[in-house]
């Protein structure tokens, strides 16, 4: 048995007692055993008393000892185990922290980079959007470059034709036979002047073949010229009447291909050109009045001062054509289109659209 079951046997404890139960064992033994309590007159007793107080005395204090210093040991136990999470808590904390940096740097870091990205995207587009735009001025450019160069080949060519039609008639008047009348029967003459000159080789035709005939009644092929022409009367000027282009009105071009051809001042009233190729197309002045141009691609079409009125022009592509002066009355535009966005690309400078159906579905009044 060790000293410490001796102890708490000795207050009669069982092994583990409180210190309460300690101390009210130790007052109850101590009142029973206390020395002045036993007669004086019982020495056996009294000895034994003494012997029985003084064990119980050191019990109490042995006891009363260990458990101080067990309640040391466990809070020093207890403090120990604090620290220890105190700096468990801190590294987590740190740990957390750092954790939390390093997600707020990523954060961060994502973020820039999407920001330049954007910035970037950004700057493409208007690269983007402003090669498209010099490309459509030079494109422009080239275009009326072409126009002016057409009409000034046409303006020669009309010229040219126009100087040819002067010069054949011309020929061909000078050509016909002279109204002769009789004239009085005169000697015949010899064939040819006696005496050689100059003149009969040297340029002058009217004298030696007969070209003026009033002055020399003989010609080179006859003995004698019996009929005497009267002098050419000077011609008038011949204006060759403008060629008219066909009329192609009701004509069929459905999804036909006239990219960059010229149709202008052309009539093609009530004609079929749906889902027809006409980017690029000259258009001046043209009349589709009624025409049918449904889902047709007009992308970037010359349409200056065209009649559109009552054209079917639903779902048609119409960017980046010119459309000034044109009289769009009564023209059905839906779903048309006319631009990306809210930006409209379509040039309606002076465009009439009086009751015209517009790609909305409104009716413009």
């Amino acid at each position: 048995m060790s000293d410490l079951d001796q102890y708490y046997k000795v207050l009669d404890l069982l092994p583990g007692a409180s210190r309460e139960e300690i101390t009210q064992a130790y007052k109850d033994l101590a009142f029973i055993w206390h020395p002045d309590r036993i007669p004086k007159d019982n020495p056996r007793l009294l000895q034994k008393a003494e012997e029985k107080i003084k064990q119980i005395n050191q019990a109490r204090e042995q006891l009363r000892s260990i458990q101080v210093r067990s309640q040391n040991q466990s809070a020093q136990h207890k403090n120990t185990q604090y620290k220890q999470t105190q700096q468990q808590n801190t590294q987590y904390k740190q740990t957390q922290q750092q954790y939390t940096q390093q997600q707020y740097t990523q954060q961060q870091y994502t973020q820039q980079k999407q920001t330049q990205q954007k910035q970037t995207q950004q700057q493409n587009t208007q690269q983007q959007y402003t090669q498209q735009q010099n490309t459509q001025q030079q494109n422009t450019q080239r275009k009326q470059t072409q126009q002016q160069n057409t009409q000034q080949q046409n303006t020669q060519q009309q010229n040219t034709q126009y100087q040819n039609t002067q010069y054949r008639n011309t020929q061909y008047q000078n050509t016909q036979p002279q109204n002769t009348q009789p004239s009085q029967a005169t000697p015949k003459e010899p064939r040819y002047s006696p005496e050689p000159s100059s003149e009969k080789y040297g340029g002058n035709y009217a004298g030696n073949y007969g070209g003026n005939y009033a002055g020399n009644p003989t010609g080179p092929y006859s003995d004698a010229s019996r009929y005497q022409s009267p002098p050419p009367q000077p011609s008038q000027p011949y204006r060759p009447a403008a060629p008219q282009a066909p009329d192609l009105s009701g004509s069929n071009f459905k999804g036909a291909s006239l990219k960059e051809k010229d149709f202008s001042g052309r009539n093609l009233s009530n004609a079929n050109l749906s889902e027809a190729d006409l980017s690029d197309t000259f258009l001046h002045n043209i009349n589709l009045t009624g025409a049918n141009l449904q889902k047709a691609n007009l992308f970037r079409a010359n349409l200056l001062g065209a009649c559109l009125i009552n054209a079917n022009l639903r779902e048609t592509n119409l960017i980046g054509a010119d459309l000034s002066g044109a009289d769009l009355s009564g023209a059905d535009l839906t779903g048309a289109k006319i631009g990306y966005g809210d930006r409209v690309m379509v040039k309606l400078t002076g465009a009439r659209l009086t009751g015209a159906i517009l790609p909305d579905g409104s009716i413009h009044s």
